[in-house]
């Protein structure tokens, strides 16, 4: 609308500038929308030159290939054992032993996104530290919120007893590239390492 193209003609104008968008899956969809369909559709025909965005999400956004070089993806650092534990404690307010949430910490590293999985399922969560119910928490939710490729990739190489770059460039379709999928699938804690570059879903 009117309003809309005068506030990207407001933005083409202030030279060099940068919008942060927080709790990007929170807003509401006719905002998301405007996000992707007006500001960011400007952004990528070259309209608005002087400006950067930031998205905080928990999820990945996908770009189209005409992107490249113009997104970079960059992941949050990983917490110290103390924040992770009074982010669950105090901030979500979780009644866990520190035993679960000395497991919580070994399984996420400590990456926000990985420890917001267990926060985000409290009902979810052992009274014990069972590693492998944990494990099971930690896996639903990361293919709850990954991409459909990522889901893919995931199913597939839980299937062999191990698997290695070759054989996963047997078994994945030829697209997204090998290099990407790994690209996805290797920040989790659960894919371990069992020889020297090979790996297997933890069990």
């Amino acid at each position: 609308g009117q309003l809309s193209d005068a506030f990207l003609e407001d933005l083409s104008r202030l030279g060099k500038s940068a919008i942060l968008f927080d709790s990007y899956e929170q807003a509401p969809p006719t905002v998301l929308a405007w996000i992707r369909n007006h500001l960011l559709a400007a952004l990528g025909e070259g309209r608005l030159p002087g400006l950067r965005i930031a998205i905080a999400a928990r999820k990945e956004l996908e770009f189209h290939d005409s992107w490249e070089g113009l997104v970079a993806h960059l992941a949050l650092g990983e917490l110290p054992a103390e924040e992770v534990r009074n982010y669950l404690i105090v901030k979500r307010e979780l009644v866990i032993s520190d035993e679960v949430i000395r497991v919580i910490l070994e399984l996420s590293r400590g990456r926000p996104d990985l420890v917001a999985i267990f926060a985000d399922n409290p009902e979810a969560l052992p009274k014990d530290a069972d590693r492998d119910r944990l494990i099971e928490i930690q896996t639903r939710g990361v293919l709850k919120k990954e991409t459909e490729s990522t889901r893919k990739t995931l199913q597939i190489i839980a299937i062999p007893e191990w698997f290695d770059i070759p054989l996963m460039r047997a078994l994945l379709p030829p697209a997204p590239s090998v290099d990407q999928c790994w690209a996805a699938i290797s920040k989790y804690s659960f894919i371990e390492p069992v020889a020297d570059e090979r790996w297997q879903l933890a069990q």
